[in-house]
């Protein structure tokens, strides 16, 4: 990692065999180690920091430890490790340095939430301990699939998925293919909120899609399906819908409203979330709340959710029933990507 202070501050996260190499190179002879554990990136920072009073020096790292569990009390955890001497210092830019660091590197997380997984697609290709590629299918949303792999891979930490005109490179036959991946079998959580970042073009009949499904078997006629966020054509529309038996087959005059379409900047970074509670479903935009979804008594298959662990599908689709054909081709390839994902659960 770079360096940010050759005077105050050593940041980097490699090894311990890392840090003690940095301690010799500059021939440190007093240095407080703090370890600082940010959740959210599943990192360890180490922070070589230089002082010549320790007294002072302690008190002041504890002001910082204080003020950043002030804002981050549960995901930042700092410790203290190791206490040399030395000699020459430039105290006080390293303190500051420290805080700003932390401070910007620890995400706000929703209250009363602990985050327990996330995905930033740092690797140099798809985790296949956690996604597998989605083949094609025969239902509206699957049928362009293919496990080509250039249509879904890693790049500059995000995850791309494309839709092109089907060369026929492969063994496909249909006029398009798309690429999308899901976590079936691999990782599914329960009673969770699911948080996506995402970007997309868009393309006369494209229809990118996050959403989750359920990762064990539904009695029948029992369904449970949550649309995190789903786009179509050049709306400037996010739709976020649950779908269930009830919703679908069940008639009911006092049904509550399954389904709600907030406006987005398309082309840019959004944040889509979904809540999964023991008595709704709620839906967010950049951390606005745009719909919940109760629950009902005395309603048969009208809130199966809590019940089910789910995973997660990230899609591109071309064409279909809803967004229609792909009328203009020489708009593609249509493209959906994804900086990260994090998946969070109550704290009690």
């Amino acid at each position: 990692m770079p360096l940010l202070s050759r005077r105050g501050i050593f940041l980097f996260s490699d090894k311990i065999e890392g840090f003690s190499d940095k301690i010799e190179n500059k021939k440190m002879t007093s240095i407080w180690k703090i370890g600082i554990v940010g959740l959210p990136h599943h990192d360890r920072w180490s922070f070589p920091i230089k002082s010549r009073q320790t007294t002072k020096r302690f008190l002041s790292i504890a002001l910082v430890w204080r003020i950043i569990h002030i804002f981050e009390p549960k995901y930042c955890e700092i410790t203290i490790n190791h206490l040399f001497c030395m000699k020459k210092i430039i105290f006080l830019p390293a303190v500051f340095a420290l805080l700003l660091t932390v401070l910007s590197s620890c995400a706000v997380h929703p209250q009363g939430w602990k985050l327990v997984w996330r995905e930033d697609f740092k690797g140099k290709a798809i985790d296949e301990t956690v996604w597998s590629r989605i083949g094609k299918g025969t239902s509206d949303w699957n049928d362009m699939m293919s496990v080509r792999p250039d249509l879904a891979y890693v790049e500059d930490g995000q995850l791309v998925l494309l839709g092109k005109v089907n060369d026929h490179s492969g063994t496909e036959t249909t006029p398009f293919v798309t690429g999308g991946i899901w976590s079936q079998h691999k990782k599914s959580f329960r009673m969770a909120r699911f948080e996506i970042r995402a970007r997309f073009n868009s393309v006369k009949g494209f229809w990118p899609a996050l959403w989750l499904m359920p990762d064990t078997g539904m009695p029948h006629p029992d369904y449970a399906e949550i649309d995190i966020m789903e786009h179509v054509n050049f709306e400037t529309l996010a739709h976020q819908t649950v779908h269930s038996h009830y919703t679908l087959h069940i008639e009911d005059s006092d049904k509550p409203k399954q389904s709600v379409s907030s406006e987005i900047k398309t082309d840019e970074w959004n944040t889509y979330a979904t809540e999964i509670h023991p008595d709704s479903i709620c839906f967010f935009v950049n951390g606005m709340k745009t719909l919940t979804y109760p629950r009902l008594t005395g309603k048969e298959y009208q809130f199966p959710w809590p019940q089910y662990p789910f995973y997660i599908i990230l899609s591109n689709q071309l064409g279909g029933q809803w967004v229609g054909p792909v009328s203009e081709p020489q708009q593609l390839p249509s493209e959906l990507r994804v900086d990260w994902i994090k998946v969070y659960e109550k704290k009690n």
